[in-house]
């Protein structure tokens, strides 16, 4: 156990990249709006997580090469190789910066909900250079470190403020087995799901995983290390939701905003839960503006180059630095997280995620896996998932336009 326990790490990652300010705010509304009835969806969309970063990672440890370049080695066409590679940069770059715009608006709210308000250009400036000083280095150990350290705390933060929220213990076991789906909740539905499985995690699952892990017999360690680690982030986007759904009654917000939020705690958890709130909230902020940038730098560079990915060259260099630069002004000028940019994020995640899923499925039974293919068991168990994400795209698409 204790070999397994040292193996936690790429699993932490996905789990600092998911729990951002999005996933935050998600959850948030979910439990403002429909209680705890949503918690059941909650524990199948993580089942759903693990099941798809187990495959993403299983991919980078097999073949040693992340799903980019899998995509890329696997796609023989020109026309398919050409339409692959300007998908997938398009909506990872897109995204990516404009998740990183809400990652730095997040992190600047907890910060201010802890040192005061003003000067927030200041506050942006400090965040992003915390993140550009870690990215610059370049040390996986170091960043995997300190993600999951960060992980750690928002953990604590969240769980206490749940505690302190005095939920319905009894309501929120009924309900997280009731699974309960009307139409009317469908597209939060979706969003829980679409905050948990993000386009961009499976990418970075699949490069982290090539680079902690090098034999098929550590395949093991990476199946704990996931369900240990996305099984956290679970519990802490279910402790958000309790809180929202515990205090639903007692706060009188005419527009739900995670600072909104937050200012409005104090009177149902104290001053002292509320500063635990905007702890938690600062530590996903920096995590997740830590991992957008770095899964985008490993994605684009994987799928349109050929040679092996070096963090310290240029090229992954320019694309980080791209989408955090993307990210601090953005958030400078407007201050609160863009809805026009965040709807054409939604619009490009619910497009690329079944596409993706077809392209994993598509590694997972290459030639490149040899005898670690996928068996007909986990084949039908990706295409249910696929099945489940055309499906939530398709009603997401809807809804934009």
């Amino acid at each position: 156990m204790k070999r397994y326990f040292k193996n936690i790490g790429p699993g932490a990652i996905i789990t600092a990249a998911f729990i951002g300010p999005g996933t935050v705010t998600t959850c948030i509304k979910s439990g403002y709006e429909t209680g705890y009835s949503l918690l059941g969806i909650m524990f199948f969309a993580i089942l759903i997580a693990i099941f798809i970063q187990i495959f993403a990672a299983k991919i980078g440890i097999i073949t040693q090469i992340g799903i980019s370049k899998n995509i890329r080695e696997n796609t023989h066409s020109i026309v398919g190789k050409v339409f692959s590679v300007l998908l997938i940069v398009l909506a990872i770059f897109v995204g990516n910066s404009a998740f990183e715009v809400g990652n730095i608006t997040g992190a600047v709210i907890g910060l201010t909900g802890i040192i005061g308000n003003g000067f927030v250009a200041v506050k942006v400036f400090a965040i992003s250079t915390i993140v550009f000083v870690l990215l610059w280095c370049g040390k996986y150990e170091k960043i995997e470190k300190i993600l999951g350290i960060a992980v750690l705390v928002m953990t604590v933060c969240f769980v206490v403020a749940a505690i302190l929220s005095k939920p319905n213990i009894g309501q929120i076991l009924k309900e997280v087995f009731s699974f309960k789906i009307i139409n009317k909740n469908i597209m939060m539905v979706g969003a829980l799901i679409g905050t948990t499985v993000g386009p961009y995690s499976i990418f970075l699952h699949s490069e982290t995983a090539a680079e902690r892990w090098h034999s098929p017999s550590d395949v093991k360690y990476m199946i704990f290390d996931t369900i240990v680690s996305i099984g956290v982030g679970g519990i802490i986007s279910c402790c958000i939701m309790i809180v929202a759904a515990a205090t639903a009654k007692e706060l009188q917000i005419s527009e739900m905003t995670i600072g909104n939020f937050a200012v409005a705690l104090s009177a149902s958890i104290g001053n002292s839960g509320q500063f635990i709130f905007y702890l938690g909230l600062l530590a996903a902020g920096i995590t997740s503006a830590i991992t957008a940038p770095l899964a985008a730098a490993y994605t684009i560079v994987g799928i349109c180059f050929s040679e092996k990915i070096d963090k310290q060259e240029w090229k992954f260099k320019a694309v980080w630095i791209l989408v955090l630069i993307i990210g601090a002004i953005v958030s400078i000028v407007w201050e609160n997280s863009p809805a026009e940019v965040i709807v054409i994020v939604q619009f490009a995640n619910a497009v690329i995620l079944p596409i993706i899923m077809i392209f994993l499925y598509k590694c997972l039974n290459s030639r490149r896996m040899n005898e670690y293919k996928n068996n007909v068991f986990m084949n039908f168990i990706l295409f249910l998932i696929i099945v489940i994400c055309f499906f939530l795209s398709i009603r997401n698409i809807f809804r934009i336009f």
